[in-house]
């Protein structure tokens, strides 16, 4: 008896040290984030953005949107613009590693920024976005989409990156709202509709694919509005259709109001359009897993257009937000 009770003792005991150990692994990471994100939003003032980049939705900050007078010591005398650009991209692509001293034992962290104008209360206040990552191993490569902000093509990049896909609301939630007479508003559940390259919402291939790049409790961010917020489960409502129905519900706070600023929900505003037809695709911010098999993505190494097939855990460590002037 006394046996027994002592072994289910250190059964319990045991029992607890998984659970310490994957809470202090969480813990440390998150204070690794929000040291990256202080050391990334130091170094975005410090470059400076190009204002007349500026747009009203995000834009990733890269050599194409620092200001182009903090690194003008980078070029060489009689250089051009486009050996300018491959010059400075590469310095950047640099300046997101963290731990950033070049004497660090293992460095594991990419930050990317993303920023946003804002017209109130000045326009040369920038909401900026930090997304920080966490590389899993050498080999590893995960999805990057260039000129997001056009049909760009999509890489493989050596850090894990946030990349842009399109959605839409859910034909479901346009006839209740018509129903009920009114338009737009609050909403938990959007629908994935592909990328910017395949963004009408009839390629299975491809919605498939960019479905697997959002994990339930990653982070995503609205690319209008720079909101942040957390998935509660990604599901396919027509598993057996042709054509299949993505949809990302999220987590809204237990104190969630109309407001946008502390609800978790994603405001769709006045775009349901006229009857049951559903409002243009917008766009979302998500970090994806690595890219499932590197060899057969891109052999050639000049970019694809459609995305790379992804599997394993959400590289996200944190997303983070804040307000610079320049």
């Amino acid at each position: 008896m006394a046996a027994g009770i002592l072994m289910l003792g250190f059964l319990l005991i045991a029992g607890t040290f998984p659970v310490g150990i994957k809470l202090t692994a969480l813990a440390t990471e998150r204070t690794i984030g929000l040291v990256a994100a202080k050391e990334a939003t130091a170094k975005i003032s410090l470059y400076g953005v190009n204002l007349q980049r500026v747009s009203a939705e995000l834009t990733p900050f890269d050599a194409w949107s620092v200001d182009p007078n903090s690194l003008i010591e980078l070029r060489p005398s009689g250089m051009n613009d486009t050996d300018f650009y491959t010059l400075t991209s590469a310095y950047m692509d640099q300046q997101g590693i963290y731990p950033s001293s070049p004497y660090a034992e293992e460095q594991r962290y990419y930050w990317t920024g993303l920023y946003r104008g804002m017209q109130f209360p000045s326009p040369h206040d920038l909401q900026v976005i930090i997304f920080v990552g966490r590389r899993t191993g050498g080999a590893v490569r995960y999805p990057r989409y260039t000129d997001p902000m056009h049909r760009g093509i999509w890489t493989a990049s050596e850090w894990p990156v946030p990349v842009p896909i399109q959605v839409q609301r859910t034909a479901a939630d346009v006839q209740q709202d018509d129903a009920d007479g009114w338009d737009g508003g609050f909403h938990n559940e959007m629908r994935i509709v592909g990328t910017f390259n395949f963004d009408d919402g009839t390629d299975a291939a491809i919605m498939n694919t960019v479905a697997q790049y959002v994990k339930e409790g990653a982070s995503i961010v609205d690319g209008s509005t720079g909101q942040v917020m957390r998935v509660l489960e990604v599901e396919n409502l027509t598993p057996t259709a042709a054509v299949p129905e993505w949809v990302i519900r999220l987590v809204p706070l237990s104190n969630y109001t109309t407001t946008l600023s502390d609800d978790g929900l994603f405001e769709w505003g006045n775009t349901t359009g006229v009857g049951n037809s559903l409002p243009e695709p917008r766009t979302i911010w998500v970090m994806p897993p690595a890219i499932m098999d590197t060899d057969s993505f891109d052999p050639e190494g000049d970019g694809d257009d459609v995305p790379p097939v992804v599997a394993g855990r959400d590289p996200c460590v944190s997303v983070y937000q804040t307000v610079l002037s320049f």
